[in-house]
């Protein structure tokens, strides 16, 4: 029986790895050299060039690729900090979407 249960867990957490892994992305390799920051960059006063180049219209599927490049180390004057992760609220993080986003 405790064979058993053993195996379960096992297979379990086996399972429970493999799935954490769809979550993962690839990097984008033409921002490689970029600094870090929000790309394409947002459209503002000073970037009128920026902001999200394809159309969209009302009833149709979008789908849209943006890239955050992180820093690994953020550096003040007393320490540094390495940044391994960053986790994105799944509602309320992103503002000022159209409606249904």
């Amino acid at each position: 029986m405790k064979k058993v249960l053993l195996l379960s867990l096992f297979s379990i957490l086996a399972l429970a790895q493999s799935f954490a892994q769809w979550g993962s992305c690839d990097p984008d390799l033409f921002y490689a050299d970029s600094t870090f920051g929000v790309y394409p960059p947002p459209l503002s006063a000073t970037n009128p060039d920026g902001g999200i180049p394809e159309k969209a219209c009302q009833g149709e599927d979008f789908y849209f690729v943006w890239t955050i490049k992180i820093p690994e180390t953020i550096e003040t004057t007393t320490l540094t900090i390495s940044v391994d992760s960053i986790v994105v609220a799944q509602s309320g993080a992103i503002t000022n979407l159209p409606i249904g986003m």
